[in-house]
């Protein structure tokens, strides 16, 4: 090899799995759930009386979060009353939030 050329780095490889283990990453010893949870949050869903509204609801509740549903219905859908009886942090408010005030 001539002066200006250069010479291969050598590089050791070990598993993924040992370089993860030797980083201590977080996320490989932390559960899901905690990565996700919303304990000690607040979440304002509008359209939460119904359909995907009422979905994301059960789901942020599941999650731990108070709940704040939001629609322009006075009466939510017959599910929300399911979710009131699971969720004890939990309000629905109505309001029509496309109405400029």
């Amino acid at each position: 090899m001539s002066s200006t050329q250069q010479q291969p780095v050598q590089v050791q490889t070990m598993p993924l799995h040992k370089q993860y283990e030797e980083a201590g990453d977080s996320y490989l010893t932390t559960n899901v759930l905690d990565l996700f949870s919303l304990k000690g949050r607040v979440i304002a869903i509008t359209g939460g009386a119904q359909g995907i509204g009422l979905a994301l609801a059960f789901a942020c509740a599941e999650a731990g979060a108070k709940v704040a549903a939001i629609d322009a219905k006075a009466e939510p859908h017959k599910d929300f009353l399911i979710l009131e009886k699971q969720c004890t942090q939990l309000g629905m408010y109505q309001s029509d939030v496309a109405e400029v005030s």
